[in-house]
């Protein structure tokens, strides 16, 4: 298990590194909570990141409520009572398409991406994409850049339907709602200060 002497022993020695910590809970955060709350008790100073918004829809494939997905019902508030208990957790907004039950922009996330910014604060919050795989589930680009089949061309190509991987989380009316100074922590703030990148 995760949360075995020698689990501990790493999470911990991460801690005293200053490294954070990253848990990928692909079935859902609420089956791991209470090996990850035993870490995170044990050592209060290990920088601790919930991946994916610990996944609260199952399947996480990303096929929607249209493909059989579904809330669990447990993992969402697991996520949440982490946010608000624990100092050290923080949450990776990312692969909104696997959390959510509509196709992009994912706009049933508003309420969502309220609760945890609300739990957590956005100095403990960061977006994240989930390239490459988010970019099955972006919109197709609208035009086709001039000079089309040279290497330039395809590279531009790739790059203008991820530039709309961000306006999924950023067009939400709850992200709009936030002070500059938030939407900055959440978009690249907190990862920077958690990876040593300020």
């Amino acid at each position: 298990t995760m949360a075995d002497a020698t689990g501990r022993a790493l999470f911990a020695r991460c801690g005293e590194l200053g490294l954070a910590v990253g848990f990928m809970a692909f079935k859902g955060l609420a089956r791991h909570a209470a090996e990850i709350e035993a870490l995170m008790r044990e050592s209060p100073k290990t920088l601790t990141i919930i991946d994916h918004w610990g996944f609260p829809v199952q399947p996480a494939t990303g096929e929607g409520a249209a493909g059989g997905c579904a809330d669990d019902g447990a993992s969402l508030g697991t996520l949440l009572r982490l946010g608000r208990e624990y100092p050290q957790c923080h949450v990776k907004l990312s692969a909104l398409f696997r959390v959510s039950l509509d196709a992009y922009p994912h706009a049933s996330l508003d309420a969502m991406f309220a609760s945890v910014v609300e739990a957590f604060g956005a100095r403990r919050c960061m977006w994240g994409s989930d390239f490459p795989f988010v970019m099955d589930h972006l919109p197709a680009a609208a035009t086709t850049p001039a000079g089309a089949g040279s290497c330039a061309a395809e590279e531009a190509a790739a790059v203008e339907p991820y530039a709309a991987a961000p306006l999924a989380l950023t067009s939400l009316p709850s992200f709009t709602a936030l002070s500059t100074a938030d939407q900055a922590a959440i978009l690249g703030g907190t990862a920077a200060r958690l990876f040593g990148f300020e």
